[in-house]
């Protein structure tokens, strides 16, 4: 019988092909699990959603790069969390119980700690950065104010009393408070007034660089930013969309400004970078969402500008706009 010569060449093709097929699905799987578990760059696989924060904490793990605290969900917004997030990696180092439901807030009381309102109890959690530990601090009626002091935090409650709590060790003491005081369910607030009116500005610095930059909240819409008397530059952008705030970070060598580019454009914001000598424009990205785009706190970390823009926490490289790593969606 003759060698089925077509037989064979046929089922070296199939081989072939079957062992490509394998090398390419093994290189996708090897791809695809580090992300789904939370590995390296890109969108991490964690179901957490930011709420609240970005805070700026120590750097904990001695690379260089200060960690990061922020509220998260996993769905329900109603029941929030604390957690800590390597600032390089955005990996979360831990996570606490979640809040009873109602009202919750994040006070950045300092590089080591981070203060929760857990809903409408007569306490508040005061949490370790380092490795999660709570202490549970009672108030006599529910928080709705706080402000922070040197190494304490005061918490003003409903009965129009308040009351301070030290930091180092985390106890009930006297405490004056050095900063306004605030609503414990909203982000931290950028502004501050200016001398210009219906405009709000926000100052930055980084070494000997100072930044300020201001927004119109009402008539036309405009963003100035200047580097004290070397540069002044217009934006031709308006506050980000429904928060009515611009903000500034400072890095070294420029500054990093989020806005929102167009007013009829609800679900973008706008990232960009300014030369600390010239003003020019370095660089600049847009965010899109399929919702409206909140800017609600950014930091620089020592290494990248981390911001929570809607429902995502971004870590923006300020050298050239790319995002390291990002929390949610």
């Amino acid at each position: 019988m003759a060698p089925a010569h077509g037989s064979n060449r046929n089922l070296s093709v199939v081989m072939v092909v079957a062992t490509v097929g394998v090398t390419l699905c093994g290189g996708l799987f090897a791809v695809l699990v580090p992300l789904l578990a939370g590995g390296g760059g890109g969108v991490l696989g964690s179901r957490a959603r930011p709420a609240h924060g970005p805070c700026r904490l120590a750097d904990l793990d001695g690379d260089g790069v200060d960690e990061i605290g922020a509220l998260v969900h996993h769905g329900d917004y109603e029941h929030q969390r604390a957690a800590v997030y390597d600032g390089a990696t955005g990996q979360e180092r831990w996570s606490g119980e979640p809040g009873s439901g109602g009202e919750t807030g994040l006070l950045c009381a300092g590089p080591s700690h981070l203060v929760m309102k857990p809903g409408p109890e007569f306490r508040v959690r005061v949490y370790e950065a380092a490795d999660g530990a709570v202490h549970e601090l009672p108030v006599p009626d529910q928080a709705i104010h706080w402000a922070r002091g040197d190494g304490c935090f005061v918490v003003h409650t409903s009965d129009g009393s308040g009351r301070g709590f030290g930091l180092s060790p985390v106890a009930g003491s006297p405490c004056e408070a050095t900063e306004p005081r605030r609503p414990v369910w909203r982000h931290p607030s950028y502004a501050e007034p200016s001398a210009f009116d219906d405009y709000t500005s926000v100052t930055t610095s980084f070494g000997d660089d100072r930044y300020r930059l201001w927004f119109r909240e009402r008539g036309t819409e405009l963003v100035r930013v200047s580097h004290g008397a070397d540069w002044t530059r217009e934006l031709s952008a308006v506050g980000v969309p429904h928060s009515e705030r611009a903000a500034p970070v400072a890095v070294p060598g420029g500054v990093v400004v989020f806005t929102g580019p167009f007013p009829e454009v609800d679900a973008t914001a706008l990232v960009l970078r300014l030369d600390a000598r010239t003003g020019e424009t370095q660089w600049e990205r847009r965010i899109e969402h399929d919702i409206s785009v909140n800017l609600n706190g950014a930091v620089y970390n020592g290494r990248y500008v981390v911001a929570l823009l809607g429902t995502a926490l971004y870590a923006f490289d300020p050298a050239n706009g790319e995002i390291a790593w990002q929390l949610g969606r």
